[in-house]
């Protein structure tokens, strides 16, 4: 009976050891089984992370091929091949292309802009006109220069240069007008004195004794281009030192004269571009 007892405990004894074993085992067995799915995550993860970045390089070249085929690229093509590893970004080959093209619709656009500008702006001078402006373009550069040109023309004041110049060609233009119409209103007199010598001469011989009472008279003239010679002549004489640039003869109403001036010299261009007369004839009896 006791040895049935002894063997009872031995057996209680062992079987309280392999439960405790047991036990110790099945904690690292859970152990080793966390870390595993623990290092199933992270090579998980790492896949996961190499398979984007394949798919980013994939897409990179992809894009690449077809920018290549693209005429932006062939103005970007010479910085591409100077490309070294201190040009290195966090942006991808197919963002920055993304950004190359919307910056070409950009650049694009304004280009457009700029050429619908110019072409207005030109649209307002002849080819020979007097600033000398190029009024025609072909080329893509053209457009540039001249921007870059009316750029520089505006920032260093060389309109005020043209204007000083323009008044001292118009108040040339004014004088040379009055004194070459002085010139052939002066005419009027010499056929107004050979006139009356004629009228008296009839008078104290009495030529033609029929005609009863005969006279050659002056007519003035109702030609508009003479018209406004005459008047240009007029505005001349009143105004000596009151045209063109300034100086310390000038009034403070020279703006003003040199605007109506102008007007005038405009008034006798119009009149000739649409008078149908080929050339002036005066009648002065």
């Amino acid at each position: 009976m006791k040895k049935h007892q002894s063997i009872k405990r031995n057996i209680k004894s062992k079987k309280s050891l392999f439960d405790k074993q047991l036990e110790t085992e099945l904690a690292k067995h859970k152990q080793q089984q966390e870390k595993f799915i623990y290092d199933i995550g992270v090579h998980n993860a790492e896949i996961d992370s190499i398979g984007k970045t394949l798919l980013g390089f994939t897409t990179d070249l992809t894009a690449f091929d077809t920018f290549t085929k693209t005429d932006i690229y062939q103005t970007v093509e010479t910085f591409i091949a100077e490309y070294t590893a201190e040009d290195k970004t966090e942006f991808t080959c197919f963002f920055i292309i993304g950004e190359l093209n919307t910056a070409d619709n950009t650049i694009t656009k304004r280009y457009i802009e700029l050429q619908e500008a110019i072409n207005k702006f030109t649209g307002n001078f002849q080819e020979n006109n007097l600033f000398s402006f190029k009024t025609k373009f072909t080329e893509r550069t053209e457009y540039f220069e001249f921007a870059e040109m009316l750029k520089e023309f505006i920032d260093e004041h060389k309109l005020s240069e043209y204007k000083t110049r323009v008044e001292e060609r118009f108040s040339h233009i004014i004088r040379r007008i009055g004194i070459e119409t002085g010139d052939l209103i002066s005419k009027e007199g010499e056929i107004s004195q050979v006139i009356r010598d004629i009228n008296n001469d009839f008078v104290s011989r009495k030529f033609v004794q029929a005609i009863k009472s005969m006279e050659l008279r002056t007519k003035e003239s109702a030609n508009k281009i003479f018209g406004l010679l005459v008047e240009v002549k007029k505005f001349n004489d009143e105004n000596p030192y009151n045209l063109g640039k300034a100086d310390l003869f000038n009034s403070t109403e020279q703006i003003n004269q040199n605007e109506k001036a102008i007007s005038l010299l405009k008034q006798l261009i119009k009149e000739m571009a649409t008078s149908k007369e080929k050339k002036l004839i005066f009648r002065f009896f």
